[in-house]
């Protein structure tokens, strides 16, 4: 068993090998020609730029998926070379359709990183130019389909495919920012119907549906029936992966999963503040519909502090006594951890320490607006100090 996990293992690598090998075809097919173009040699050449910074870096599940599920809908006699080409090259459509969406969502949400680097938008001299810079990504997917399968029986489906995924992905994208606005919070808003379909909308359609729905009609898969069936199970399988997502964005080490994540301080209706919801007392609730004004500083250089009222698991027990006043996005955490009793130093890295340990969590990196203090008291009960 453990030689076919092996070869299972190297078989994986060699399709990444061999998708990763393909990508300097692409940028070639996007700049052939432009770059000497003595009109707008200098805007294809960012456009080279843009495509080698933001195109790979990540985990290419979805344009792997194309390839893997292209080979395993066709016969061998399907896998020609020139078939094996065209799904490469829409396996990086829906890479380059991923970056796209990432280069305008970390505008966005104001992002710090993405994929281990700064997001594009915070490169020195680029700012909001990277707008414009998004739109090039898309544009590129389309000229990419045109070249490669504008001969192919599929080529309109394909097309009609990626618009239709990009009108749900951008109507998922508006869903997300109406619902939570940094600036409001409106926790009526905040509902598991409401998280289910910005998900589904977001995330599940272009991550999953499309790159096997773009396979199956490559394979000449494109009846009603079978796509229903496969939209049916994918789009479950998207929400199962956005919630992970979403634990990923609070927890995650940023140096493993290659971003800071913001959804807490950009107030994001994720998994987290649903699953607080269905769990919080009236009082936990009331502490998250509290506004504080602005950002506080540690009490020695003129910051304001406040006693915010203890969070308490279902149990009774006190979780964590808060020396400061918590943001909305804070405080349900704090309540997500005290719903499922998990203890508050897991969130901020601190280890568990006995009675009367002091300790202090400064992580400027994952967490650059916040300080804590704790102290774990007789009682079991960490108190101490939090500041943003």
């Amino acid at each position: 068993m453990s030689s076919n996990v092996a070869k299972g293992t190297a078989a994986v690598a060699a399709e990444r090998d061999e998708f990763m090998g393909f990508f300097p075809q692409i940028v070639r097919d996007l700049t052939a020609g432009g770059l000497e173009h003595p009109e707008v040699g200098d805007a294809v050449a960012r456009l080279k730029e843009v495509l080698e910074y933001n195109a790979p870096g990540g985990k290419c599940n979805r344009g792997l998926t194309v390839v893997a599920a292209f080979r395993e809908l066709t016969s061998p006699e399907q896998q020609d070379p020139e078939s094996l080409r065209c799904a490469l090259v829409v396996g990086w459509c829906i890479e380059l359709f991923q970056a796209f969406f990432l280069v305008a969502d970390d505008i966005m949400d104001a992002s710090i990183t993405r994929r281990g680097q700064l997001c594009w938008y915070k490169k020195e001299g680029i700012g909001l130019d990277a707008i414009n810079d998004a739109f090039l990504l898309e544009s590129s997917v389309y000229r990419l389909l045109k070249k490669y399968c504008g001969e192919q029986p599929y080529y309109l489906q394909l097309l009609e495919l990626f618009l239709q995924t990009a009108y749900q992905t951008e109507l998922g994208q508006m869903l997300d920012l109406i619902t939570a606005p940094v600036s409001k919070v409106d926790l009526n808003r905040f509902s598991e119907q409401r998280y289910k379909a910005i998900v589904k909308y977001k995330t599940a359609f272009y991550s999953f549906y499309l790159p096997v729905a773009a396979a199956m009609y490559m394979a000449g898969i494109d009846g009603k029936e079978e796509h229903d069936n496969a939209k049916a199970i994918l789009l479950e399988m998207g929400e199962f992966f956005q919630i992970q997502d979403d634990y990923l964005d609070c927890f995650g080490d940023p140096e493993l999963i290659g971003k800071v994540g913001t959804d807490i301080q950009d107030n994001k209706c994720s998994w987290l503040v649903v699953e607080c919801l269905r769990r919080v007392t009236p009082e936990q609730r009331q502490i998250l519909e509290v506004t504080p004004p602005g950002c506080h500083r540690p009490p020695e250089e003129g910051g304001e502090v406040a006693w915010a009222p203890s969070l308490r698991t279902r149990g009774g027990g006190s979780v964590v006594h808060l020396k400061s006043r918590v943001s909305p996005c804070i405080a349900a955490l704090c309540c997500c951890l005290a719903g499922r009793r998990v203890g508050w130093w897991q969130w901020c890295k601190v280890g568990a320490g006995r009675r009367g340990d002091s300790c202090h969590a400064l992580n400027k990196q994952l967490w650059p607006w916040l300080e804590l203090d704790l102290r774990l008291t007789g009682s079991g009960v960490f108190s101490g100090k939090l500041w943003q």
